[in-house]
């Protein structure tokens, strides 16, 4: 009897716990809701108005709590969408957690994480420099993106490739995106933690927020890609903007450090660094282009005081820290910079209120 009752307590306790983990977001007022209904709706329809674009999905949090949520048709909140390049700002969240464990430092040489037959025989002064910070920054120096300048069906080595590759410039001194470079950073992960990407973030932080259906797609040796692979539905990816707004708390646990959260998403390097622009030429993209202020871990800073998750064709988790808010977008979209503008535009100036 006693082992019946402790078999029916624990499975009572799993229930318990599993209900806790789903975490759905809480809806905001009703007279909150409409507030931002008919500004949401607006972004909406002009993206999907034109005939060409769609934006499948659009969530907005004003202090921790849904203000809207809507669908395209064909689309729903149980949808697992591509993320593409937002994918990049997960794998930076998992360094992190590595650098709070004390496993590794941003200023760690990255030739340290990988093996002597993984190398080239001969190594290239920078790549014996380059740092963790460098490959979290977009600024490896490396002449080309290895994995993503071929056929990716053909390929079963991802790493010895870019590591080979010739450089440009020297680590930390110019800007240049690369999305193998976070490859590299899920391997270190992966062989620091002895943990794929996604089932080291699956327990730091997807069970943590009550986040449990995603993919992640892996390299032929079974890494996660890092810079791309991810599809999640709405609502996680929000959770995951609310997480970081909440500078690493959840449910009064700080999951991971302040202190990590802060340097993320704060502007590291300038994204004209290294290239030759003239003054004009700064301030005229500065002016023009939302990011160019300042490029993050795996991050890009926006207007407003927010950062933003960012994958191509408008796939974006823009955090508002100084509004308390977060505005989680899903589309497939040619003119991400008119949709990032219409956020501005329609939105933010609810959320300032």
């Amino acid at each position: 009897m006693k082992r019946i009752f402790t078999i029916v307590l624990v499975m009572f306790l799993s229930v318990v716990a599993l209900g806790r983990n789903r975490q759905p977001l809480k809806n905001a007022s009703a007279g909150e809701m409409a507030r931002f209904k008919a500004a949401c709706d607006t972004v909406m329809m002009i993206t999907n108005g034109d005939g060409v674009n769609e934006m499948h999905s659009l969530m907005v949090l004003k202090d921790g709590k849904k203000v809207y949520e809507n669908y395209w048709a064909g689309h729903d909140k149980d949808e697992l969408h591509v993320m593409w390049s937002a994918s990049k700002s997960l794998t930076s969240i998992a360094v992190g957690f590595c650098v709070d464990a004390g496993l590794l430092s941003v200023d760690d040489k990255v030739v340290k994480f990988f093996k002597e037959d993984e190398l080239p025989e001969v190594r290239h002064e920078y790549l014996e420099n380059m740092t963790v910070k460098n490959l979290l920054t977009m600024a490896s120096g490396w002449s080309k993106d290895y994995v993503l300048s071929q056929n990716r069906s053909f390929l079963t080595d991802w790493i010895r490739p870019q590591l080979a590759c010739g450089f440009d410039c020297a680590p930390g001194t110019k800007f240049s995106y690369n999305s193998t470079d976070t490859f590299l950073l899920s391997v270190i992960v992966s062989r620091l933690t002895g943990k794929s990407l996604a089932d080291f973030l699956d327990e730091k932080l997807f069970k943590p927020l009550g986040i449990k259906e995603y993919i992640c797609h892996t390299s032929p040796e079974g890494y996660g890609c890092g810079g791309w692979g991810f599809f999640m539905n709405a609502e996680s990816l929000a959770k995951i903007g609310q997480f970081m707004l909440q500078k690493g708390e959840w449910n009064g646990r700080q999951l991971l450090s302040r202190e990590w959260v802060e340097e993320a998403s704060a502007p590291q390097i300038k994204i004209y660094a290294g290239h030759d622009f003239t003054e004009q030429q700064v301030a005229d993209t500065e002016a023009n282009l939302d990011g160019a202020t300042g490029y993050c871990y795996q991050m890009w800073q926006c207007r407003f005081g927010g950062y933003r998750f960012d994958g191509a064709f408008g796939q974006f988790n823009i955090v508002f820290p100084e509004y308390n808010a977060v505005v989680t977008v899903f589309q497939h979209n040619s003119n991400t910079g008119d949709s990032l503008n219409n956020v501005y535009k329609y939105i933010v100036p609810l959320l300032q209120k």
